[in-house]
């Protein structure tokens, strides 16, 4: 409701772009009923659809910005895997910044464009653009829920439920402005933590590799969890492999210990590692790990 109500107010605000995750790949992404929902609660005429190439190019068009103008939502489809190498244009426009744009056949103008940008992914781009402007603009929302897919979800909804929400983001929206911006969405530090994360694959790789248990018996070697994790990478064609440094970063991040240990091989004696604790092999991954025992 917070993130629905911001897009009712075409100025003022501090403008940020709007990132929906899936968890896990499922066939009807529940992303997909919100950004209809939201079709129609804004009306389809304040609505428009972009492309994160067309919006992050450096030379971008000034026919492709008047596809934003006077428009409260643009919606951006499935970001292609690669890398965010020129953001300074979508960082102009979820910023509330000054933009040239032109329609054909008319002379251009400088204008302000307050479109949200909303976008529709499993998983975040990596990013070379490190600096706190770029990841404060982001709010990340999850969307777990399935709906089902023989249902339409949509029509259920009537008018009067409609008009319902539109009071509430009016009570909310007021609060909003009266305290000049959104409350609770995290520092610009936990926007980035958020966001390096969700741009790494590592959540899929340990959710389709791994099995999570809470024990201090079991764990996982790290050098053999850092091979494996960026040998997936490549079979991904994901362009940035990162450091032993970055992966034990990430595992932190989702709160999953790395520490010096003594383990004992098979042989009995005694050598000492990195481990993951808390978590293990499935079992069709286990086929060529070695087996180490904690001491």
């Amino acid at each position: 409701s917070i993130s629905s109500s911001s897009m009712l107010f075409p100025s003022g605000l501090d403008h940020m772009s709007l990132l929906s995750l899936l968890s896990g790949k499922i066939l009807h992404p529940p992303q997909a009923t919100y950004l209809k929902f939201m079709e129609k609660f804004l009306g389809e005429e304040n609505v428009t659809a972009s492309t994160m190439n067309a919006l992050s190019s450096k030379s971008m068009s000034p026919f492709e910005t008047s596809n934003l103008h006077k428009k409260l939502m643009v919606v951006i489809g499935e970001i292609d895997r690669g890398i965010f190498k020129q953001t300074s244009t979508l960082k102009r426009i979820s910023g509330d910044d000054s933009i040239k744009i032109e329609y054909k056949g008319k002379d251009s103008f400088n204008t302000h464009l307050y479109a949200t940008p909303i976008i529709s992914t499993n998983l975040m781009p990596e990013t070379k653009d490190k600096t706190r402007g770029f990841f404060r603009r982001w709010i990340q929302l999850r969307f777990d829920n399935v709906f089902d897919v023989e249902k339409d979800i949509l029509s259920q909804i009537t008018d009067e439920e409609y008009r319902n929400f539109a009071k509430k983001c009016s009570i909310i929206l007021k609060k909003i402005i009266d305290r000049g911006g959104i409350i609770n969405e995290g520092t610009a530090e936990e926007k980035e933590a958020k966001y390096e994360l969700f741009s790494n694959p590592i959540e899929d790789f340990i959710k389709e590799k791994c099995e999570i248990d809470s024990g201090m018996e079991t764990y996982i070697i790290f050098a053999d969890f850092y091979e494996r994790y960026t040998n997936y990478l490549l079979c991904e064609q994901h362009k940035i492999i990162p450091s032993t440094k970055e992966v034990s970063r990430l595992l932190k991040l989702r709160k999953t210990e790395v520490i010096p240990k003594n383990v004992k091989k098979t042989d009995k004696s005694y050598t000492r590692k990195y481990v993951i604790l808390g978590i293990k092999w499935k079992e069709d991954t286990k086929k060529d790990q070695n087996v180490w025992n904690l001491s």
